[in-house]
């Protein structure tokens, strides 16, 4: 189970639905780090669509950096790895 975090969401900038992609791409995420040998097909296509939604360098660059602050979990080097794995 993904641990309490306060996720890096500019809650006002995005719609119900893409707040809850969002925010499952982000526990997935911690989930993954947790349980690294779980399947990442899912994690991948919630990467994608947690891509979708940002569409925007600098607003992918501060979640990550600000989640990285919070859990020590990089998204882009972590989504990196997966990609490459594949």
């Amino acid at each position: 189970m993904a641990t309490e975090t306060s996720y890096p969401i500019d809650y006002n900038a995005y719609d119900t639905l893409e707040i809850i992609a969002l925010v499952e791409f982000l526990a997935a995420l911690e989930e993954y780090h947790q349980h690294p040998t779980q399947p990442t097909a899912p994690l991948i296509e919630q990467y994608h669509e947690f891509r979708r939604i940002l569409a925007n360098k600098a607003e992918e660059k501060r979640i990550d950096d600000a989640f990285y602050a919070q859990t020590g979990i990089r998204i882009f080097q972590t989504m990196q790895t997966l990609l490459e794995s594949r």
